[in-house]
């Protein structure tokens, strides 16, 4: 603990710290007053005077404006900066003492390193850490940014020996002190001195709080894990690997400020992407990047891409629609074919024969003579020689129109009507480029599609009734989810791709649900791009798609992809809970639960008829415990509805649907796959009963249902318990049998 003098001290160090930023958000705000008015005087000026301008002034003046707007709109974010650090401006501190380096003085601060101090003294250099940067009127840096090189001790480093890497090549020495502080409101709560990284007490002090309406951000709490996969620069593709609750996601979001923090200048917001699961997910993630003083970057769903990609005459079935398919029909023949098809449509394999597909259509092109009144200007052979020799490094539609202008380049005859003669011709080469109708034509052929596989082992045995059964389902008016990413990369095989170029990283969360189709259209999309991709193999809740490992993204995504970045700790669940999740799943990677202790997870068999009651009467408990976020998971969107029906009469309740947009913090219900990625305060399975989860393609999907739940988790079950949950009670669970009439208080086991 501080002694009594430092206590004394770091508050003279506040109050004079809390005193210079009011000061420079009075300067900021003058300057932006300042900047307005100017900005107002030029516009008026331009306005008054347009007409006396040439095309050279008016384009002058109109960037003189917009630098003018640029001008005023980074005075406001710097102010907004300063008005996020004056209630907190502070929340760690580190005494760094350098050690052989040579004597340099900063004339002006450098977040490369420490400004404003001579290097190589032996004095301990104090480095105080917030959410931005803050300089002192004589150029020392009051604060830095947690961004900043040196900040990563921080976050890395124990007392003792410590050194940090900064454009100038690393800095060595040794870390004399480590205190970490709480400040509300711009008062002092406690602070604490800590020789090992981010002291457990004010770790578990932010992991036993309540959810709150978004996602947070974390910048006082970040582990020394985390913080490498947020700082990692050495990879273009970075892979990361997370079980339930590793904060994935919230690294993600730190990971994107990071960069614009360390590129700035060179990229902004709208030069990053995330892929996310579901429009819900994104909207719960929206605060993390405001809250750390960073513009939202942009958002999309792979369903928002496909929609652009196909067009508005294509109409396709939306992802959640395939997983209620999957999750209710279980049984009937045609399931088990379409689920065959969906596993092979999601397999390397299936990549493989798609473009071996494109080779073949290409070595398939008609050539025939070109005549004009039966008059051949050119032979067959020449124009399939013109096409190989000069068209065939192009997409297929690039090349044939490429080839078009070759073949009126070798003729006499020029006119409109002659030109136009000749392009119809040329383009018989391929009369049909509806990728669609291609997609279908592929599939019409069995032997064609096992032709085009390279390892004939890898096909199902029932390839024949796939093919049959694609060519029925697969029409313009509906395509089926699985089939989506097979045509829209056909397209692109075809007509070539618009790459992303303004898209300088891509972030794709919950990576376990997008098959190597998928990955492959991200690549030739996305191809120029730096990316982040994080998943849990553990989370894959589609039995039939998806990836069961990491390796194929590097023959997909290049050498880079093929390292995965393990996180190997828990923050989210209570242990209970966490020991409770891997009972249903025992092959889940095995995670460090951060062994925060809390409420044994509860099940509860009763009568059917109970059930409703029983989860009302739990809501109602955990309410009166303050719990806010509370989430009733169901295995589909026809279940969650009927329990949204029967709560809705006695609860503000709000029901999650696949067309959601908004994250509503409170009380809801909701399917499974729908859930993904969010957490609660508490999470009630409604029925989790044998007839619900007894096939093994279920553990995950309970397994990822429990992991939402941090520090209460509730399963009802009427009739058969589900053998997947059997096997816990005993051991790391409260359980009751209720007769009826009886309640579920008093249930400890």
């Amino acid at each position: 603990m501080p002694t009594l003098t430092a206590e004394i001290n770091e508050e003279q160090h506040l109050a004079q710290t809390l005193a210079a930023i009011e000061r420079r958000i009075e300067q900021l705000t003058k300057e932006r007053g300042k900047s307005r008015e100017e900005l107002i005087t030029y516009r008026k000026y331009m306005w008054e005077d347009a007409a006396f301008f040439d095309r050279a002034e008016r384009v002058q003046s109109e960037n003189a404006a917009l630098t003018q707007e640029q001008a005023l709109m980074d005075v406001g974010v710097r102010l907004r900066h300063m008005k996020m650090l004056a209630g907190s401006p502070y929340f760690g501190r580190i005494d760094f003492v350098e050690r052989g380096v040579a004597t340099v003085r900063d004339s002006v601060p450098s977040e490369r390193g420490i400004a404003g101090v001579e290097r190589g003294t032996g004095s301990a250099l104090p480095v105080y850490i917030g959410l931005h940067g803050l300089v002192g009127a004589n150029q020392e840096f009051l604060i830095h940014d947690w961004r900043a090189p040196v900040s990563g001790m921080f976050y890395d480093c124990e007392v003792g020996p410590a050194s940090y890497v900064c454009p100038e090549g690393t800095i060595s020495g040794d870390l004399t002190l480590k205190r970490q502080y709480k400040i509300e409101n711009g008062a002092m709560v406690y602070m604490l001195d800590s020789s090992l990284t981010i002291n457990d007490e004010i770790l578990r002090d932010a992991l036993a709080r309540n959810t709150t309406e978004k996602m947070r951000q974390i910048v006082n709490s970040i582990q020394k894990e985390q913080n490498a996969v947020i700082r990692d620069e050495g990879r273009k593709v970075l892979v990361v690997q997370g079980p339930a609750g590793s904060g994935k996601t919230s690294i993600a979001m730190h990971r994107a400020a990071y960069l614009l923090y360390r590129h700035r200048g060179h990229i902004s917001a709208n030069n990053l992407l995330v892929f996310s699961p579901s429009e819900v997910f994104a909207d719960y993630i929206s605060n993390v990047l405001p809250e750390l003083g960073e513009e939202n970057i942009r958002e999309a769903t792979f369903e928002d891409y496909a929609r652009s990609m196909l067009g508005k005459k294509v109409t396709f079935e939306p992802k959640a629609a395939q997983m209620e398919y999957l999750l209710s029909r279980a049984g009937d023949a045609e399931y088990v074919v379409r689920a065959s098809s969906i596993e092979f449509k999601s397999s390397r394999a299936f990549l493989d024969i798609i473009r071996n597909y494109e080779r073949h259509l290409r070595h398939s092109l008609r050539f025939e003579d070109i005549t004009l009144n039966n008059v051949r200007l050119l032979p067959a052979t020449t124009v399939k020689e013109l096409y190989w020799e000069h068209c065939a490094d192009l997409p297929i539609a690039a090349g044939i129109t490429r080839l078009k202008d070759r073949v009126l380049s070798r003729c006499t005859y020029s006119s409109d009507f002659v030109e136009r003669k000749i392009e119809a011709l040329v383009d018989k080469v391929l009369p049909d480029r509806d990728p669609i109708r291609l997609y279908k034509k592929l599939f019409s052929d069995f032997h064609l599609v096992k032709r085009l596989a390279e390892d004939g082992d890898e096909l199902p045995g029932n390839l024949h009734v796939i093919c049959k059964h694609t060519g029925r389902s697969v029409t313009a008016k509906r395509v089926p989810y699985e089939d989506v990413a097979p045509i829209i990369l056909l397209r692109r095989l075809i007509e070539g791709e618009p790459r992303y170029a303004n898209i300088r990283h891509l972030i794709i969360d919950e990576a376990q649900d997008y098959t190597p189709v998928h990955y492959e259209i991200i690549r030739r999309l996305f191809g120029e791009s730096s990316m982040t991709i994080l998943g849990d193999l553990s989370q894959r809740i589609n039995p039939y798609s998806g990836l069961d490992s990491y390796d194929v993204l590097g023959d997909i995504l290049g050498k880079d992809a093929r390292a995965v970045a393990e996180l190997t700790k828990s923050y989210r669940s209570s242990w209970e809970i966490c020991e409770f999740a891997r009972g249903i799943l025992p092959t889940a990677t095995v995670a460090d639960n951060v062994r925060r202790s809390g409420r044994m997870p509860q099940v509860i068999q009763a009568e059917h008829d109970q059930v409703p009651t029983l989860i009302s009467d739990e809501i109602t408990r955990l309410q009166s415990e303050g719990m806010v976020s509370i989430a009733v998971v169901c295995k589909t969107a026809h279940e969650a509805s009927g329990v949204y029906s029967k709560l809705l009469p006695n609860h503000d309740i709000r029901l999650v649907e696949a067309d959601s947009i908004t994250f509503h913090h409170g009380l809801t219900v909701l399917p499974i796959y729908l859930a993904k990625g969010l957490e609660f305060d508490a999470v009630i399975i409604h029925d989790a009963s044998a007839s619900t989860y007894s096939a093994e393609t279920d553990r995950k999907l309970l397994y990822t249902a429990c992991t939402r739940a941090l520090h209460s988790l509730t399963l009802y079950c009427a009739g058969e318990l589900s053998p997947l949950v059997a096997g816990t009670v005993d051991k790391e669970t409260a359980y009751r049998r209720l007769e009826r009439g009886e309640g579920a208080s008093g249930c400890t086991g």
